[in-house]
């Protein structure tokens, strides 16, 4: 592998090699605001000096209401986040690195526990599905999560990172609309492959929008979930072939 060491580019990001941290969900964010702590620092700055070219934070939610689905995950929810998640970025620029952090909504994979009496946003109400613990989310509720991953894109900009992730993967949010087995909608939102591939363009398009050229865009994408019913892997590189518009 002789290019492993080589310098390279991704968007407008410059890599030192082609060796990255896959996003990471250490706990170490305090439990109840998702706060930067020392210990956090002290991580993300051991994750640097490893010699990768990238670092990055998984599963930070956009919403720390209905979005979490770790608890001591990282807050990008209030303007007040930046300074202290410019810390991290600092940290991770000491040692000539990337730093990436892992935007997301969990949806039906959120904690229970995290909610605190609130529903959690699914794209569809399956039958099987408790309406006291889910609801079907109406445009209302789309525009939100588009205004929510925004606001948290823009935050990172803010804090001098140098890449956002978006996690589309998993079960979670963004993810179950591109699904036939978990969106079933009636509406322009589901049924159809261009249909329910319309919100997660939306909200790339949206982001794409918010950032500009300040900040690369990543997207986390499933290429097989392995059930019955679910997306194809024909499906996946149409959908990314019209994502990568905004990636």
């Amino acid at each position: 592998y002789p290019h492993v060491f080589s310098p390279f580019s991704i968007g407008n990001m410059e890599l030192k090699n082609r060796l990255v941290f896959s996003p990471v969900v250490s706990g170490h964010a305090t439990i109840r605001d998702g706060e930067v702590t020392d210990n956090l620092v002290d991580f993300i700055g051991a994750c640097a000096r490893t010699g990768v070219a990238r670092v990055g934070i998984g599963a930070t939610p956009v919403d720390f209401g209905r979005a979490r689905d770790f608890f001591g995950c990282l807050s990008v929810t209030r303007d007040t986040d930046v300074a202290e998640i410019r810390r991290l970025a600092e940290e991770v620029h000491r040692y000539n690195a990337r730093f990436s952090v892992e935007i997301l909504h969990a949806g039906r994979i959120a904690k229970p526990e995290a909610l605190a009496g609130r529903k959690a946003y699914v794209p569809w109400l399956a039958p099987d599905m408790d309406p006291d613990r889910f609801m079907q989310v109406e445009e209302e509720q789309m525009d939100e999560v588009v205004d929510l991953f925004c606001n948290a894109a823009r935050r990172l900009v803010e804090a001098g990172c140098d890449e956002v992730l978006i996690h589309g993967a998993h079960g979670n949010f963004v993810s179950a609309f591109l699904s036939p087995a978990t969106n079933q909608r009636d509406d322009s939102y589901g049924g159809s492959f261009e249909n329910r591939i319309r919100f997660p363009l939306r909200l790339l398009k949206a982001v794409r929008e918010q950032v500009g050229s300040s900040l690369n865009i990543e997207y986390r994408i499933s290429q097989n979930e392995y059930a019955e019913g679910t997306i194809t892997l024909e499906e996946v590189i149409a959908f990314l072939q019209q994502a990568s518009r905004y990636i």
